[in-house]
Parts: C-alpha cells; sequence; structure tokens
C-alpha cells in the first residue's frame, strides 16, 4: 500500500517526466503549424520580398488520371485553396504567374518549396515563390545568340549588353543587363529575361561586333552595333518568346554575294 508521502512523490516524479519529455514538439514561444487539411491543398505565393501575389494560377494535376485537374487562383493576402477529395490519388502541384506582352499572355512557372506530390486523402500544403528559375533555361524571356555563316567569333568569350526601352511585361523600366552567354542543348544563351524591347549590343574581348535580330529568311547586312530588339515567337525549338540574336566581326560577309 502506498503511503501519503509515496503519492506525492509519485506525482512530482510524473509532472517532471511530462514536463520534460517534449511530447508537443513545440519550440518555447512557437506554435506548429496547423495539420494539413484531409482532401485541401492550400499554401501561398509570394514574391522575393515576401509579398503576396494576387491572381496566381494554381494547378493541381492528378497523377493516375489523365487531363484531371483542379484549377484555382490565389486571393489577395496569396492564399490559395484546392479541394483535391476526388478522383482519389496523389496531385501534383504546380503555380504560373500571367504576364502579358505585346496582346499575349505568358506563363511564367513558379518554383515550389516542396515539388513532392500531395496525397488526396491526406491533403498537404504547397508554397511557392515568384523568381528567377535556377533551370538551364529559367523560366522567363531567352535571349539566343549564333554566329552567322561567314563570321566565326568566339561565342564563349561574348557579352551581350541589354538595355530596356520602356516598361517590361512586369511592370519595370530602367533595367540593364550585362551578361556573358551560357551554352546549352539548345546554343548559347542569357536566360530569364524579362519580356520586352530591348536596346543591345555585343562585345568580343571588349571589342564591339556588329548583330542583328536572327531574319527568317533573306541576308540583311551586319551594318549596326547597336540595335533595338523584341521578344518574337520561339517557334520549334523553344516554348515561350525569345530575342534571337546574330552577331559578326564583319558588317558584311564575304560569304554574302551582297548585303541587302
Amino acid at each position: 500500500m502506498y503511503t501519503l508521502p509515496n503519492l506525492i512523490c509519485m506525482s512530482l516524479l510524473v509532472a517532471s517526466i511530462v514536463s520534460c519529455g517534449g511530447s508537443s514538439g513545440a519550440t518555447p514561444g512557437q506554435q506548429n503549424p496547423p495539420p494539413p487539411a484531409a482532401g485541401l491543398v492550400t499554401g501561398t505565393v509570394k514574391d522575393q520580398a515576401g509579398n503576396p501575389l494576387k491572381n496566381v494560377e494554381i494547378i493541381a494535376d492528378n497523377t493516375a488520371y489523365y487531363n484531371t485537374n483542379v484549377i484555382g487562383y490565389t486571393d489577395a493576402q496569396g492564399a490559395y485553396k484546392l479541394d483535391i477529395s476526388r478522383p482519389a490519388g496523389t496531385w501534383n502541384i504546380t503555380a504560373n504567374q500571367k504576364l502579358t506582352y505585346k496582346g499575349k499572355t505568358i506563363d511564367v512557372p513558379l518554383e515550389a518549396e516542396d515539388e513532392r506530390v500531395v496525397s488526396g486523402t491526406e491533403g498537404g500544403t504547397r508554397n511557392f515563390i515568384y523568381r528567377p528559375g535556377t533551370g538551364p533555361y529559367g523560366n522567363l524571356g531567352l535571349v539566343v545568340v549564333d554566329a552567322t555563316t561567314g563570321s566565326y567569333p568566339d561565342l564563349s568569350k561574348v557579352s551581350v549588353h541589354l538595355k530596356s526601352i520602356g516598361a517590361l511585361a512586369d511592370g519595370t523600366s530602367n533595367v540593364e543587363i550585362s551578361s556573358e552567354l551560357t551554352q546549352t542543348g539548345s546554343g548559347w544563351l542569357i536566360k530569364n529575361v524579362m519580356y520586352g524591347t530591348y536596346e543591345v549590343e555585343a562585345t568580343l574581348d571588349g571589342q564591339p561586333l556588329y548583330v542583328r535580330q536572327k531574319p527568317n529568311s533573306g541576308s540583311l547586312p551586319y551594318n549596326e552595333m547597336a540595335i533595338v530588339a523584341e521578344f518574337t515567337d520561339g517557334g520549334f525549338n523553344f516554348t515561350r518568346p525569345v530575342i534571337q540574336l546574330e552577331v559578326s566581326d564583319s558588317p558584311c560577309p564575304e560569304i554574302f554575294r551582297e548585303c541587302k
């Protein structure tokens, strides 16, 4: 039989174990985030400065059923909530910021903080950040540079300077970019350039090159060392608008019979 002193000691011992056992796992002064709600995926979309982004498109794509999507948009606080309870299975969650350029809408895929699929049974949280993509082609516009036929500048040593003219697709202005080229499976390029109109110059080892926006056909002269270029349809090689440039060390390479 336990005596009263023994019971008091045991009570104090249990209280001590509970207080030190850390069963809640919470950090003092902090609250654990609420568990995900079954059948729902929620999250927020913010820019690099932490500001919420409104009207970002969120797509939940069921991994088992073809073309089975749930689509929603973020509110003024950058938050969203999608019901992914039906059909059963897992869902891939993606987000697109929409930009308007020359009357057309361009989807800019955003990076997820967690790229794992979400179980429709358990639910989950997926947050996104609007920032330049880290992949080889980024997630914004591309400036693609080729050497023209008959001219052989070393593109690994070419630098391109871009100076924006007017407002860009995201509303920014007075943007200047100076960048060397990166070699990819689709050629030499600069990634993550905001859509808009730019004054373009190119140099090789600091020496100016002749430059032109790549023509669809014909032989345009290389008589300019600074041009104005705009993004155009990327065609077969690119799924987004691009600026395609050609550079030359001559105003009219000898291979051309004439420069029109």
